[in-house]
């Protein structure tokens, strides 16, 4: 039987569209975001610090493209440390309200005003994109050591762009007993996992052979507990209703804009981290002097390099990612022959993101660039 060729997904925010708003959708949610802030708040004083807070972010987020492109504005004046900390703060609770909190019923009361910016219409009925669920019933393997869960094949490989946790909560149904994400996550040999040592001036201890799944960006809703000003240790609030998250990440965005008038305006990254917190495990790849954002990109250039087969579902290479995209691209077709690109999003846009792949890589492999425009399932080819 000839052996598997390594297959790799890269995924983009289209693929969680059946349960989460795409970023261009996503404008006309922010501020009913702040509204509901109130329920989980205690006390008027964090709920004035941080609405005002929430509020300003939430004006500037609103006049960019795309949060991340803020975030990239912010990094590259290279002095705003203390800002990129509360932005990721504002996203970290957002996104874990939009995946897990907001129900259809609180949707319905906040249709009139999202509906009347950015919404679209649709109504989004599940926490997690069922396209997910049959997705891992099919790649899914029986463990060989007998343990109650599955893991994926060796020849296959996951790399997200994505802050939600879509993989981890769908994973979670296929165990024989009830878990929680921590476990999805250290099951699926995902990169960085729960109590990953952090220092901030070396890369960590994972390793390609450790790794199945790399989040270039993190994850909304986990945490970095600092114990000291260089090394930290990675948390997820497992076991904790979605509301109670939300309540601790709230409470440490407080604790956070309390401490940060000790630190001046104008602070790099690395002086803001200097201060001793939980600060939000949601990074962005471009963050170079960010050990965990570097060691991930390494990651997914090594499982690039081995890949045969590159499955593009929902991602749209945009600007601001543009120096990574390249980077992962020129891993995969660094051995371009027999190599095969399939890209998969709907038409319309479909034409314009394959001009755009097309745009990052070399003529001579266009050839082996597939579009494939049903979304109803993620594509399993026949490499599979």
């Amino acid at each position: 039987m000839p052996k598997p060729k390594n297959v790799t997904y890269l995924l983009g925010a289209g693929a969680s569209a059946e349960s989460l708003p795409v970023v261009s959708n996503m404008k006309g949610f922010y501020k009913p975001y702040i509204k509901i802030l109130k329920d989980f708040i205690p006390d008027s004083e964090r709920w004035y610090t941080l609405r005002e807070n929430f509020s300003e972010l939430c004006e500037k987020i609103i006049k960019h493209n795309s949060p991340d492109t803020f975030a990239k504005k912010l990094w590259l004046r290279g002095n705003e440390g203390r800002k990129i900390i509360e932005l990721k703060y504002f996203l970290s609770g957002f996104f874990l309200w939009l995946e897990d909190v907001l129900s259809i019923e609180k949707l319905f009361y906040f249709s009139d005003e999202i509906i009347g910016s950015d919404w679209g219409g649709k109504i989004i009925s599940t926490s997690i994109d069922l396209r997910y669920d049959s997705f891992l019933a099919t790649i899914l393997q029986k463990n060989k050591s007998g343990e109650p869960y599955p893991v994926l094949p060796n020849h296959i490989n996951i790399i997200s762009w994505n802050y939600d946790t879509q993989i981890e909560r769908a994973y979670c149904d296929f165990f024989s007993q009830k878990t929680g994400i921590e476990q999805a996550v250290k099951h699926l040999k995902m990169y960085p996992k729960p109590h990953y040592k952090v220092n901030i001036e070396t890369e960590g201890t994972q390793t390609l052979f450790d790794v199945k799944v790399v989040k270039l960006n993190g994850t909304a809703g986990d945490f970095i507990s600092y114990e000291d000003s260089k090394n930290g240790n990675i948390r997820i609030y497992d076991g904790e209703t979605s509301e109670e998250k939300l309540k601790k990440i709230l409470e440490n965005n407080y604790q956070f804009l309390k401490k940060q008038a000790n630190i001046d305006a104008d602070s790099t990254m690395n002086e803001v981290m200097n201060i001793k917190t939980e600060s939000p495990f949601l990074n962005f790849a471009w963050e170079s002097e960010n050990p965990i954002s570097k060691k991930g990109v390494d990651l997914a250039i090594a499982i690039m390099e081995k890949t045969d087969v590159l499955i593009i579902i929902g991602y749209s290479f945009p600007n601001f990612n543009r120096e990574i995209d390249k980077k992962l691209l020129n891993a995969f077709w660094r051995a371009g022959s027999g190599k095969t690109i399939y890209y998969q999003a709907p038409q319309p846009s479909l034409d314009g993101l394959v001009r755009r792949l097309k745009g990052l890589t070399d003529s001579q492999f266009h050839k082996q660039i597939i579009p494939y425009d049903e979304t109803d399932q993620f594509l399993i080819p026949y490499e599979i």
